[in-house]
Parts: C-alpha cells; sequence; structure tokens
C-alpha cells in the first residue's frame, strides 16, 4: 500500500516538473519577443515616442513580473511535493534487462528488439506446445495398423453375376448401334467381346467380370481361330457330318453339328497370337495402354463404355489426317494414336 502511494506522489512530482518546465518556456520565449534597444541609439525622429514607450515598458514589467511570480509558486509546489517523497525500501528486480545498462554501445545495437523477438517466439512455442499436446492426448496412435471395420461397404469383388454381365452387354449392343458387339465366353466364367469396326479392323476384348483385362486388334480379314491341323481336321469332319446329315437326317440333326462347330470355335479361339500387320499390332499396344487410362473399379460400366466410344475413333483409321502434321501417312504408317479426351488422330511421333 505504501509502494502505492509513493507512486501517486512521485505522478504528482512528474506532473508538478512539467508544469516548473513549460512556465520556465513561456518566460523565455517572452524575454525573446519583447526585445527593445538601448536608449543611445535612439534617432531624433524616435524622441518624439519616448512617452509612448514608458507606457509599453510598464506594461512589459507587469506581464514580467506575473510570470516570475507564477514562476515561483510552480517551483514552490514542486518543492512541497519533492518533500513527501521517500525512497523504495525493497529493491526492484529488473531480471535480464539490467544488463543493457551495462552494455556501453547499446544504443548501436538491436539488443532490445532482438529480446522482443525472442519474447514473441517463445509465447508462439508456448502456444503451439499447448496445442500440439492436446492433439496427441485425443489421437493416441498406434504402432501396428487398425481399420474399422464398416458393415455396409462397397463390395469390390470383380466376379459379377453373368446375368447382370448379359444385360449390360446387351444394353452395349444397342447403344454402339455400327459397332458389332458379339459375346462368348470360351474360358467359361471371362466372357469375350468380338468387335468388327465398320470393315475396317476387329478386335478381342477379354473382360474378368467387367474390367478390361486384355485387347487385342487384328485386320478385318484376319481371324482369331487357332489354324492348326487338328483344328482344320476337326472343321472339315464336322462340315462333313453337318452335309450329311442334310441330306439323310433331316433339319433336327443340323442344328446339333452346328452347336458342334461352334463349340470347337469357341475352344479354338486364340486371342494371344497377334495380326501379322504392323499397323494392327500397333494399334494393339496403343489399346492396351488405353486400359490404364479408362480403368476404374468404382465405375466399371462406365469405364467400358468411355473406353468403347475411345475406341470407335478407328473407324477412319486410314482416312484420318493427323491433326499435328495434317498428312495421312509418316514412315509409312497412318495416324494410330487417339487422343483420350477429344478422340482426336495423330501419329505416335506427333502425339501430343
Amino acid at each position: 500500500m505504501a509502494d502505492i502511494n509513493n507512486v501517486q506522489k512521485i505522478q504528482s512530482a512528474l506532473k508538478a516538473l512539467t508544469s516548473v518546465r513549460s512556465s520556465t518556456l513561456d518566460t523565455l520565449k517572452f524575454l525573446s519577443n519583447s526585445f527593445h534597444p538601448s536608449a543611445t541609439i535612439l534617432n531624433d525622429n524616435q524622441q518624439q515616442q519616448q512617452q509612448q514607450n514608458s507606457q509599453e515598458s510598464d506594461s512589459y514589467l507587469r506581464e514580467f513580473t506575473s510570470l516570475l511570480n507564477t514562476l515561483e509558486n510552480k517551483v514552490r509546489d514542486l518543492e512541497t511535493v519533492c518533500t513527501l517523497l521517500y525512497p523504495f525500501i525493497n529493491s526492484i528486480d529488473l531480471a535480464n534487462s539490467r544488463m543493457i545498462a551495462q552494455d556501453p554501445n547499446y544504443e548501436k545495437t538491436s539488443l532490445y528488439q532482438d529480446m522482443i523477438i525472442s519474447y514473441r517466439w517463445m509465447d508462439n512455442v508456448q502456444e503451439y506446445s499447448t496445442l500440439a499436446i492436446q492433439a496427441l492426448q485425443s489421437k493416441f496412435f498406434k504402432k501396428n495398423r487398425h481399420r474399422l471395420r464398416n458393415s455396409n461397404r462397397t463390395n469390390l469383388n470383380h466376379n459379377i453375376n453373368l446375368m447382370v454381365v448379359d444385360q449390360f452387354i446387351g444394353q452395349l449392343q444397342r447403344t454402339f448401334d455400327p459397332m458389332l458387339i458379339e459375346l462368348r465366353r470360351p474360358f467359361g466364367v471371362f466372357s469375350v467381346l468380338k468387335i468388327e469396326l465398320d470393315r475396317t479392323l476387329r478386335a478381342m476384348i477379354v473382360l474378368r467380370g467387367l474390367v478390361i483385362e486384355w485387347v487385342l486388334v487384328k485386320s478385318f480379314e484376319e481371324n482369331f481361330e487357332k489354324l492348326n491341323q487338328n483344328y482344320l481336321f476337326d472343321t472339315n469332319f464336322s462340315n462333313n457330318q453337318a452335309s450329311s446329315n442334310k441330306q439323310f437326317l433331316g433339319s433336327g440333326s443340323i442344328h446339333d453339328s452346328g452347336s458342334i462347330t461352334n463349340e470347337t470355335q469357341l475352344k479354338n479361339m486364340d486371342i494371344w497370337q497377334p495380326s501379322r500387320y504392323q499397323i494392327f499390332r500397333t494399334i494393339t499396344d496403343h489399346a492396351n495402354a488405353a486400359i490404364l487410362h479408362f480403368y476404374s473399379p468404382f465405375q466399371m460400366e462406365n469405364a467400358i463404355k468411355a473406353y468403347l466410344i475411345w475406341f470407335r475413333g478407328y473407324s477412319n483409321l486410314f482416312s484420318a489426317v493427323c491433326r499435328k502434321c495434317d498428312a495421312r501417312l509418316l514412315n509409312n504408317m497412318p495416324p494410330t494414336w487417339r487422343d483420350f479426351r477429344s478422340n482426336d488422330p495423330y501419329h505416335y511421333e506427333c502425339r501430343p
């Protein structure tokens, strides 16, 4: 309580000192602005105004006397306030800031600014560390992998029901009307799409469920059957048997022989032998590269539709002009590359 009273007295003393300095400044300004020349250098013309100057000197003295009296009163008040002050009994702890007075070049260094920056930095560190502790306490971490099982999560199994696949392929056949799409299953569960595109090329697309696994492109005059001796013998034998049944057994046996022929063709379908033309082998590479671009495990139907729309761009394979070089042939090859977004034709060397 005594320290608080002493602080108030110090404030009063500072106010009194300010008043003394203000009065002193007013007195000095009055003396500097009211200067009169000496009587020895007065001219004859100025002697006529001596009576008027005497009146001004009287007012000057009165004003100067009042300023001195005011200054004397304020000095007396300052002395009275100073007599009420007493020194602090307890020393004030300035901590590390007292070290500033020991530096002789404190005005030439940025010690004070550096101290402020360090204080702010430590304050931010304390704030961020508090937030980090709260976050770590609420969300603890484990070394092993922890996954929450969701009962209604999406089934990512690619073994889709064959009925669903057949319905979807039927929808594709109606959607892509100019493109002939035929569904076969030579390997049991896996579906194979045999595509004919405007008497330009033939393609075989192997599906695992509704995911494209492999694409093989050949010319329109090539087929996807194994041309070996056993297959040719089986084909000729089945054709001869069909003709004999037509002559002797009637129309019912024709259906049986045809089913045997189709079954033999399915068993001898070859989806690995590439085309004997370089252009279609190149298109096969591009088509298999496009599988990765259009792959979407969560939207498999849309992925197949987008892929077939892109593949339909090869209908003008031998008539399209490269969008970059405006030429049909480059290195004896037509534009075999199709852009994935705009489906524009490009040569492989001119692709964007």
